[in-house]
C-alpha cells in the first residue's frame, strides 16, 4: 500500500527546447509541493506516434493518481479530456488544477473565476486527503 499519491511528469522536447533540464526540475518541485511521489518523468519527441494514448499507458501501468506538465503547451495549449477523465492534471505554469470536474464545467461552457483556480491546491490537498482515507476510488471502466 503507497503511503503517498503517485504522479508521472510529462513533457514533449520539442516544446521544451533548451529549457528541458529546467522543465524536469519544476515538475519535482510542484510534484513535492502538491505531495506526490514522482514515479517518472516521460519525455516524448515531435515525432513521437500517439503521444496522449502512450502517457495514458504509462499513466495506467504506473498507477499514477496525477500527471504533471510543465504548461499546456505540452498538449498542444489545450485540456486533454481523455486524460481528465482518469488522472488529475497539474499544470507548473500557471499553477492549475485540472480534474473530471474542470471537465464537466468546460463542457457546460463555465469559466472558473480566479478565485476558483487560486484554490486549486487546496482542493488538491483535499482530494488526496479523501483518497487516503477511502483507498483509491476506481477511475471509469478502464478497471
Amino acid at each position: 500500500m503507497r503511503t503517498k499519491p503517485t504522479a508521472i511528469g510529462y513533457l514533449r522536447k520539442d516544446v521544451s527546447g533548451i529549457s528541458q533540464e529546467w522543465d524536469e526540475i519544476q515538475i519535482r518541485s510542484r510534484a513535492q509541493r502538491l505531495g506526490y511521489d514522482l514515479a517518472k518523468i516521460v519525455v516524448f519527441g515531435p515525432h513521437t506516434d500517439r503521444p496522449l494514448m502512450r502517457l495514458m499507458n504509462v499513466a495506467r501501468t504506473v498507477d499514477v493518481d496525477a500527471v504533471i506538465v510543465p504548461s499546456l503547451a505540452h498538449f498542444g495549449d489545450q485540456v486533454p479530456a481523455e486524460l481528465v477523465r482518469l488522472y488529475e492534471l497539474n499544470t507548473v505554469t500557471p499553477q492549475n488544477t485540472y480534474t473530471q470536474r474542470y471537465e464537466a464545467f468546460r463542457r457546460a461552457e463555465w469559466t472558473p473565476s480566479a478565485t476558483t483556480l487560486g484554490r486549486e491546491e487546496q482542493a488538491a490537498g483535499a482530494i488526496r486527503e479523501l483518497r487516503r482515507r477511502t483507498g483509491r476510488p476506481t477511475r471509469g471502466c478502464d478497471r
